[in-house]
Formats: C-alpha cells, sequence, structure tokens
C-alpha cells in the first residue's frame, strides 16, 4: 500500500464531500482549501520522514523511540493526516476515523505486521507533528477582520464589482472572498518574496494591450460560444472547478493530475510524499501571492469593463462564465454568490487581476518539473515531457447544467507537456470570460517565480 497516495486521495474526497452536503462548505475557496491541503500533505510528509529516519522534511521532526522503518513511516504519515482531516472537516469526524481504521487494519493485513511499540510511536510522532504544526498555522488570517476598504470604490472606472449577470452582492455591495488572504503567513516563501512577486500594474484601460485583451474576451468568452464542439468551450470547462458542488476547488485538480504525473513516473512512496508536499505547499503560497494582487490594485473583471468601457461598451454582454452544475444552490466562495433554480453561471466574486487560476497551476507544474529535474535526474526538455490522458470532473460525462436529462459530454484531454498546462489552465478563465489575457500571463510569471523560490526553501 502507498501511504502518501491513500492520504491524499481521501483528501480530494473529503473536499468533494465537503462541498456536496447540505449546509455548504466547512472550508471555503481557493485560498483556504489551499492552505488544509497544504497542512494535510505537510503533516503526513514530516511525520513520514521521521518515522523512516530519512529524507527531506518542510519543517517538523520527532524523533523515534522505535527503531525507525518504512511501516513506522506509513503509520506516523497516516495518524498526522488524520488528525488534520478532522481538526478542519468536523462534519466528516466519523467518515474519517472509519478511514483510519481501515487504514491501520490494511496494514495489519499486510505481510510484516506492525507491532504494538510501533503502532503507539507512531501515534505519538503523529499527534505532535500535527499539534505543531496546527499551533503554527492556525493564527492565520482566518477571522473576520474589519470590512475591507478597497483601493477603489464600486462604480469608478477600472474598479471591481458585482457580477451583474450572478447578482453577487450582499448589503448593497459586492460580495467579497478573500479579501485578507494576501496577509496570511506563507509557508515556504518569504515575506520579502511575496513583495517581489507582485505583479506590477495592470495595462493601462487605455493602452493596446488592455484593447487586445478586451477584444480577445469579448469575442471567446461570448455566452454565445458555449458550445462544447468548440476547443476553447472545452478547455474553459476542463479547468474550471470554481467551487461548485462535487467539485471543490481548483487545488483538486491540480492533486489529481499530480497524481497521475506520479503514476507516470513510477514514483516510490517517499517521492509521492515530497512531491505532493511540495506542490502542495507551493500551491498554499501561490494563493497568498495571487489575492494579495488582486486586493491590491481591485481591477474589475470583464462581465464589468465590457459593460461599462467608454469607447465601445456592450452594455448586455455575458461570458460564458464560471459553470454551475448539479444542484440548484452550488456552495460557491462561502455563499457569496446567491442561488435560484435558474441561476446562471457566474464571474468569481473577486478581483480580476491577477489570475488565481494561473498562478496555482504555474505554481504547482513548475514545481513538479523541478522535482522531476532535481530528484529524478532529467533534463529540461525532460522534465517538461509527459504523456497522460486527464479526464476533469467537469467533463467527465456525470455532470448536468440546467437540463437535468443531459450530462455534459465526457471528454479527455491528452497533453505531452507541463508547460502546455500551464498555458491550457492560464487561457481557460478568458475562454470562459472571467479573465484578461493578462491576468493569466502576470500570474504565471508570479507562479513559476514562486515555485523556484519556494523549491530552495524546504
Amino acid at each position: 500500500m502507498n501511504a502518501a497516495r491513500y492520504w491524499s486521495a481521501l483528501t480530494l474526497d473529503t473536499m468533494r464531500e465537503d462541498f456536496s452536503g447540505a449546509g455548504g462548505p466547512e472550508i471555503t475557496g481557493p485560498g483556504r482549501t489551499s492552505r488544509v491541503f497544504a497542512m494535510v500533505h505537510a503533516a503526513f510528509h514530516d511525520s513520514y520522514v521521521s518515522g523512516v529516519g530519512s529524507g527531506r522534511r518542510y519543517r517538523f521532526e520527532c524523533t523515534p523511540h522505535v527503531q525507525p522503518s518504512p511501516i513506522l513511516g506509513q503509520l506516523s504519515g497516516a495518524r498526522s493526516a488524520h488528525q488534520v482531516l478532522r481538526s478542519f472537516y468536523t462534519k466528516q469526524k466519523d467518515a474519517l476515523d472509519q478511514q483510519y481504521a481501515s487504514f491501520l487494519g490494511a496494514l495489519k493485513s499486510q505481510p510484516q505486521v506492525p507491532t504494538p511499540a510501533e503502532l503507539q510511536d507512531a501515534e505519538r510522532i503523529g499527534d505532535k507533528i500535527s499539534s505543531d504544526l496546527l499551533a503554527q498555522r492556525l493564527p492565520d488570517t482566518e477571522g473576520k477582520p474589519p470590512p475591507f476598504t478597497p483601493l477603489l470604490p464600486p462604480r469608478v472606472f477600472g474598479a471591481h464589482d458585482a457580477d451583474p449577470v450572478s447578482g453577487n452582492i450582499v448589503g448593497g455591495r459586492p460580495s467579497l472572498y478573500g479579501e485578507y488572504w494576501g496577509l496570511t503567513e506563507p509557508f515556504l516563501a518569504s515575506r520579502e518574496d511575496f513583495l517581489n512577486l507582485r505583479a506590477d500594474p495592470p495595462p493601462r484601460l487605455d493602452s493596446a494591450e488592455y484593447y487586445e485583451s478586451f477584444s480577445e474576451v469579448r469575442e471567446k468568452g461570448n455566452i454565445a460560444r458555449r458550445d462544447f464542439n468548440i476547443p476553447e468551450t472545452v478547455l474553459g470547462y476542463f479547468w474550471a472547478y470554481d467551487g461548485t458542488t462535487r467539485m471543490g476547488t481548483p487545488v483538486r485538480l491540480f492533486n489529481q493530475i499530480v497524481h497521475q504525473l506520479a503514476e507516470f513516473d513510477g514514483l516510490t512512496e517517499p517521492q509521492w510524499s515530497e512531491l505532493l508536499c511540495r506542490c502542495n505547499l507551493a500551491m498554499a503560497d501561490a494563493a497568498i501571492t495571487a489575492w494579495d494582487t488582486k486586493y491590491f490594485y481591485y481591477l474589475w473583471r470583464p462581465v464589468i469593463g465590457i459593460r461599462r468601457d467608454l469607447t465601445i461598451p456592450d452594455p448586455s454582454w455575458q461570458p460564458i462564465g464560471a459553470p454551475t452544475n448539479n444542484t440548484a444552490a452550488p456552495h460557491l466562495m462561502a455563499s457569496a454568490i446567491s442561488a435560484s433554480p435558474s441561476r446562471p453561471n457566474f464571474t468569481p466574486p473577486f478581483p480580476s487581476y491577477t489570475s488565481g487560476h494561473a498562478t496555482f497551476g504555474a505554481a504547482c507544474f513548475e514545481t513538479a518539473k523541478l522535482f522531476r529535474s532535481q530528484v529524478l535526474g532529467k533534463n529540461i526538455d525532460s522534465a517538461d515531457r509527459v504523456d497522460l490522458e486527464l479526464i476533469s470532473d467537469e467533463l467527465d460525462g456525470t455532470i448536468f447544467d440546467k437540463d437535468p436529462t443531459k450530462p455534459r459530454p465526457r471528454i479527455p484531454l491528452r497533453y505531452v507537456s507541463l508547460d502546455k498546462m500551464i498555458l491550457d489552465c492560464l487561457e481557460s478563465r478568458v475562454w470562459l470570460g472571467v479573465h484578461w489575457r493578462f491576468d493569466g500571463t502576470r500570474g504565471e510569471q508570479a507562479g513559476r517565480e514562486l515555485a523556484r523560490r519556494a523549491y530552495k526553501n524546504m
């Protein structure tokens, strides 16, 4: 049994269940979910390394009282990941406890049965590292700070505002997600790194670059182009995972892909653990730098910019939008968007610049390239090269939109390059009409640089 794969897969299933239950998810949005995923994978990895007695760790360690061994690493990692998961997903505590018991039962059925002393020591190691990690990270930006005051008030030219299509308005102002997430303490990058990673200002709203992006998204992201025979529509949906029912956030999709990459590379259990830890820590820091930039510049989304443009406004323009599915009341970002049986697709409730998807994707897959180069010994070209057929939950043939009799098609995509994944993820947001292209290109730059800095710091 590969314990690293088992507990990571359980984490993905736990998020999916969290976005499927009544009352909405306990852990909402890309910032908070990326943070929890980083904590689970870091807790597993550091406990695993402590139990095995060797390997690169994130930050925490605990010396075993018994002989270090692979089975002690599996037991310690499982205990630590379980403790972190149940501390956040409180509605699923019983199910998580059952999964933990099943995991222990499976280990006890293997040829090398863990001894009572190993079981006891693994609990000690897992409890120590998970509690140390939780104690360090729980003071993060989890409370409710004073109401956010944007640099630009609503209705000012260029300022973020409520989505006029889905109507994400609470108390007469646009509902917002993650206003203070940029203040969260990073995992691997430093605060100085974050100041350097904050993107330069977006293009002037009268510049050629802005109007090139304006024309592109107005044409390509228009609701009239929602057609699964159009490649851009397929890419837009494939990479979405916009906090809707059964999807969760993009972090879940990126982990699904990392799992397939690890299988493709034939990684050992210790390598699985390290790769998953590195990718999830990088994505957690990517969320922080992206949301720092978003609320620093507070730039409007295409649905606002196109409707309010001073030169060529289109007051009725509507994007394809981030896709809703399966239910009349998708859970989204902390219920930030109102729900109704006829509710359309939506524009996410936070500023446009830079793209979270682009930053996440670049951070994750650049980290994977660095790992393949430095751990697996691949050269630059080989570190990028893959041969993967990917299925997104958005297009797996089981997800319904408004028509309950006709699911979306099942459309697998084949990738031979991690860089192509980064590009497609970046562009997918343009094809849905929820981002300008420069949101993505600047987000990609930040994500790649973040990955390089973070990789050195673990």
